[in-house]
């Protein structure tokens, strides 16, 4: 919250706060996302069956600012940015890394898409140095905890709302 990460975008008359996901199953996965409901934020997982295409879809629908991922993601995104002739792209902001070791490279084609990158350590520095954030958005059984999409037969991908009533 102290970065920003996940402004608000009012769709369908709801006011709606995203933040995507992108790993292999891990510790950091399910941090990130337990860290997005505790502030009801919305969790957009993103999966690599989906393909370039899909995601950059799901990013422009959403019109989501940052996505968190493992380091083997960071150059896919950063050049998809570069090269978005089609503006799909044009909300993503930042990367949020799980790792701490990005390489050179990386570090320069983000600078190039003009993306801000950050690591979850930088995250967590930030968290205690802010404290406790006075302003939780603590999350009630209608707010919704993800957007789940699914590659879809025809046509772009469907995104299905799972609320925290839902999952429970």
């Amino acid at each position: 919250m102290a970065f920003n990460l996940a402004p608000v975008v009012n769709a369908e008359e709801t006011n709606y706060r995203f933040i995507g996901i992108q790993s292999k199953n891990r510790a950091e996965w399910v941090i990130t996302h337990l860290a997005n409901a505790h502030q009801s934020i919305t969790t957009v997982a993103f999966f690599d069956t989906l393909g370039p295409d899909a995601q950059k879809y799901i990013i422009n629908q959403t019109e989501m600012t940052t996505i968190a991922v493992s380091k083997d993601y960071i150059k896919g995104l950063a050049t998809a940015k570069i090269s978005d002739a089609d503006g799909k792209l044009k909300t993503l902001e930042n990367i949020v890394v799980f790792e701490s070791d990005i390489s050179d490279e990386d570090k320069k084609l983000c600078e190039e898409a003009k993306l801000t990158l950050y690591t979850l350590d930088d995250l967590y520095e930030k968290g205690k140095k802010v404290g406790k954030i006075s302003t939780m958005r603590q999350p009630t059984k209608d707010t919704c905890a993800s957007f789940s999409y699914t590659s879809g037969t025809t046509g772009d991908p469907k995104g299905v709302k799972l609320s925290h009533g839902m999952l429970i």
